[in-house]
């Protein structure tokens, strides 16, 4: 009987639900649990390079995490890197990072990088192993390969001279048992070394295809307790463990019993898993991130994630808007190659509704409407609104990178004009624009600003409710109501940066803003 080794890596994909902050003593739990049950390695989390405040300890594998930690002796303990987060530092720096192997609580670590951009890890591989670690070389979206393309990758990995696990990953969840059967096979007449496979269970194969990779060559297989991950999951540790056992390998699945129930409470709130959602995504080459964004998110109902879907699979949709838009769509300069609009006066002396999607819109609908047609506003909708008629609606207003990503071409057909700084998103929108319906105000992100200029702003988050007041404040409207801005019930923090934008532009215009629905912000 040949070797397997399974990686169990709940701690670091499962932290895409939870921001990876994981309760201590459970994990030292699960650490028990996985030496008792024969587990070969745990991936404890990431190393991001750059420090997030929302994120938690998992997130960054540092020496503080690891001494509150309990590993027993013979659990060998990995992290994860993204390749592209290490391209632009240099090696003293990865030094500063990792450390020398012998002083580190982890001796292997593993390389996330896209298929086709192979060739830019060489580098942190190679520093890495000079560093005494073990190298696991994660190829990313490993679906829809050619003989030719698994071939070239194999003999170039081979000449790093750097790498010890080959890992192909399913990354939109659209493999099956045969292409996995081919793939291994392929690569195994070129890459003789350990291979990996990381199957994810958008089309529920996530089980089928990890077995089916271990009888055609695979050594390492990936999963997670309760199949916990990013989109629909892996593997489910526990039904992995099973099937080896069944098949006469050292593992004892019984041992992860009395870990299931805090990985239920997980699941219970974070609802990971195979849905028709996640099946629809696979099939038509969306990443599962955006499902995973857009069915964890109170603004949308089953229709309306069924019209998003539908524009998602007619975009290029196949890589995270994230990794396209975070950091880049924001840069802090104003966008120069489409016609800006002049905001000046643009409201001059008129009265301005803008609405939100909060939860009153479902019980004060009544009186908004009457509003409406009382004072006769311009009405303004801070992206898609799901309350009110679009017959109601004079403007949209949108900047948020997913969202626009999510219902711009649905509001484009209502045929009202929607203000938005297009220029940040064009590029990554895949349906031709009517540019009559676009009003292009542009915008910066700048830290503690709210200013606005007759083309553009400056805020510090692109929140659609901080755009559209810096957009009034250069249109100079008469007066400007809210309603279904209700604030969140269990984000102080965000209720007091709403409360913070809208004290600002209150004294900037001295103008105070008056909510026709019930809000928790005044």
């Amino acid at each position: 009987m040949k070797k397997v080794k399974v990686l169990d890596c709940t701690c670091r994909d499962g932290g895409y639900y939870n921001l990876w902050n994981f309760k201590i003593h459970e994990i030292n739990n699960y650490l028990q649990a996985c030496y008792k049950s024969k587990i070969d390695i745990v991936e404890i989390g990431f190393v991001f390079p750059k420090k997030n405040l929302h994120l938690g300890p998992f997130a960054y594998s540092k020496k503080s995490l690891f001494d509150k930690l309990i590993i027993p002796n013979n659990l060998s303990i990995c992290v994860m890197i993204n390749a592209k987060d290490f391209y632009n530092i240099n090696v003293n720096e990865v030094n500063k990072i990792f450390g020398h192997s012998k002083k580190n609580f982890f001796k292997i670590v593993r390389v996330a990088i896209n298929f086709d951009e192979f060739q830019k890890g060489m580098e942190i591989t190679k520093s890495l192993k000079k560093l005494g670690y073990k190298i696991g070389f994660n190829l990313m979206q490993a679906h829809n390969k050619s003989t030719n393309q698994i071939k070239n990758v194999g003999q170039a990995v081979s000449k790093f001279n750097s790498i010890d696990y080959l890992y192909f990953a399913d990354s939109l969840g659209v493999m099956d048992p045969m292409y996995v059967r081919f793939f291994c096979k392929t690569l195994r007449r070129f890459w003789k070394k350990d291979i990996g496979i990381h199957a994810h269970n958008n089309k529920s194969f996530a089980l089928l295809n990890s077995i089916e990779a271990i009888e055609s060559g695979a050594t390492m297989v990936d999963s997670t307790i309760l199949g916990m991950g990013r989109g629909a999951g892996n593997v489910c540790t526990e039904n992995l463990l099973c099937e080896l056992k069944s098949k006469k390998y050292k593992y004892k699945p019984e041992n992860l019993i009395n870990i299931l129930p805090y990985f239920e409470s997980l699941k219970n709130k974070y609802k990971w898993g195979p849905s028709y959602f996640y099946h629809f995504s696979s099939v038509n080459n969306i990443h599962p991130s955006y499902i995973q964004k857009v069915i964890s998110s109170p603004k949308y109902n089953y229709s309306q994630i069924g019209k998003i879907l539908g524009n998602l699979s007619k975009q290029n949709s196949h890589v995270f808007s994230q990794d396209n838009l975070d950091n880049e769509v924001y840069k802090s300069n104003v966008s120069e190659n489409l016609p800006k609009f002049n905001a000046t006066n643009f409201f001059l002396n008129k009265k301005i509704l803008i609405l939100g999607s909060g939860e009153t819109g479902k019980n004060e609908l009544k009186q908004v409407k009457e509003f409406i047609k009382k004072n006769k506003p311009t009405v303004l909708s801070l992206n898609n609104n799901p309350f009110l008629n679009s017959r109601y609606i004079d403007f949209y207003v949108c900047c948020y990178d997913y969202r626009v990503y999510f219902e711009l071409s649905e509001i484009l057909r209502n045929k009202k004009p929607v203000i938005i700084p297009i220029q940040k998103f064009k590029k990554n929108i895949g349906f031709q624009l009517n540019n009559k319906k676009i009003i292009n105000y542009d915008l910066i992100i700048k830290n503690y600003s709210f200013n606005s200029f007759p083309e553009y702003c400056e805020i510090d988050k692109p929140l659609a409710l901080a755009y559209a007041l810096a957009f009034c404040q250069e249109a100079n409207p008469a007066s400007v109501n809210f309603a279904f801005i209700d604030g969140y019930k269990n984000d102080i923090k965000e209720n007091k940066y709403l409360t913070q934008v809208i004290n600002k532009f209150e004294k900037k215009n001295s103008k105070k803003i008056n909510f026709i629905t019930t809000t928790i912000l005044n």
